[in-house]
């Protein structure tokens, strides 16, 4: 099971900003979608969705210590198609909001 995540993660990494299904990941390393979340529940205790959504995060982290792009542009750029989702996706994993993410980050 850790090859296949390992495969489905390297999968995320580079087409995070795509409109990815739990599907679409399994399709890809030739799983069905629930083999695939079992894997990742046994693995790393979360769901591929549940991955996805934080490797989205933590790619808009980057981008919002390290550029001046507008936070709805940041979302876009890391797969959210709403601006206000993104916001609230944000707020939720890492507790602030990405514009005082980027207040409390700049260098």
């Amino acid at each position: 099971t850790r090859q296949l995540v390992r495969q489905a993660m390297v999968y995320i990494h580079s087409h995070y900003t795509e409109n990815l299904t739990r599907d679409d990941i399994a399709t890809q390393i030739g799983l069905s979608a629930d083999y695939l979340t079992d894997c990742f529940r046994q693995e790393l205790g979360i769901t591929p969705i549940t991955y996805l959504r934080r490797y989205r995060i933590r790619q808009a982290c980057e981008l919002l210590k390290n550029t001046d792009q507008s936070i709805t542009h940041i979302a876009m750029n890391v797969g959210f198609s709403e601006s206000s989702h993104f916001s609230h996706t944000f707020r939720r994993e890492m507790g602030v909001s990405p514009r005082a993410y980027r207040l409390n980050n700049q260098h």
